[in-house]
């Protein structure tokens, strides 16, 4: 049995930076002093020679330890983050984007080499974009050239989109893999919008 976590709280860190001793460290920016109240998982991913780091609320980490003890931990970001450098372009810089209720992931990938990934907190479309264009100007991205390949919730008709829109000129939604098929009740739901979910 595997529990795959969706907390906001993960980012990759490269192996020869890695250390299982620091996990507190990595997040010391991101979370309140208060720290005891979390569990904290590590993975190797070695396709991008980094460690995954996240930190899950301890309460619901012991819960499904209590129900599964000999499960496995995951994080949701794994999947995404496989899938992304599947399709992407082999010679062109690439941004991925999931927002998941109300956080942001988001990957660039050069020449299909993983350059950066992180999670962000959004409570208004105003931080997505933020956080959007603040990768775009790490990597000296133009929003006006290079897309932005999204997935999660996010939807035509709504303000967030609108806003991203008003920066970004081309926007994209990511398509499942050609190997999953949708049960006919949800053919009606764009097919983006549970990406990270039907990646498991």
């Amino acid at each position: 049995t595997t529990g795959v976590f969706g907390t906001p709280y993960a980012t990759l860190i490269p192996r020869r930076l890695f250390d299982p001793h620091r996990l507190p460290d990595y997040f010391r920016l991101l979370l309140r002093p208060d720290t005891s109240a979390l569990h904290y998982h590590t993975e190797p991913l070695p396709d991008f020679d980094a460690h995954l780091a996240c930190a899950i609320p301890k309460p619901l980490f012991d819960a499904y330890s209590a129900r599964f003890p000999q499960g496995q931990v995951t994080h949701l970001s794994v999947g995404l983050l496989r899938y992304w450098w599947r399709i992407a372009p082999a010679q062109e810089t690439a941004v991925f984007a999931n927002l998941r209720w109300d956080t942001l992931q988001i990957a660039v990938y050069e020449r299909r080499q993983l350059m950066f990934y992180n999670s962000f907190p959004v409570g208004h479309p105003d931080d997505l974009l933020y956080y959007a264009l603040l990768a775009f100007d790490q990597f000296r991205l133009d929003p006006q050239q290079v897309p932005v390949h999204f997935s999660g919730h996010l939807d035509v008709q709504t303000d967030t989109y609108r806003a991203i829109a008003r920066c970004f000129r081309h926007i994209r939604f990511v398509s499942l893999p050609e190997t999953v098929r949708l049960p006919a009740v949800l053919e009606a739901f764009p097919s983006h919008r549970f990406l990270d979910l039907f990646l498991l």
